[in-house]
């Protein structure tokens, strides 16, 4: 179970790829994008923990990043 940065919903993401234009049933905010990463962190460098992932300004928005779990 996950649940969504926006609004606190839980999620079922067991077993499936997030895509890139998925998007939370409650509230509609982007589920692929740093803030729904285990690699985001708010107090590490670029607020993510994975060293090589490249610099994303808007972390709350979907994007490509290939480190994204």
């Amino acid at each position: 179970m996950a649940t969504c940065f926006n609004c606190n919903a839980e999620l079922d993401l067991s077993g499936e790829n997030v895509s890139r234009k998925e998007t939370c049933p409650h509230c509609y905010a982007d589920l692929h994008s740093c803030k729904m990463c285990s690699f985001y962190d708010s107090s590490a460098y670029n607020e993510c923990k994975e060293p090589m992932a490249d610099r994303i300004v808007e972390k709350e928005k979907s994007n490509f990043c290939d480190y994204f779990k």
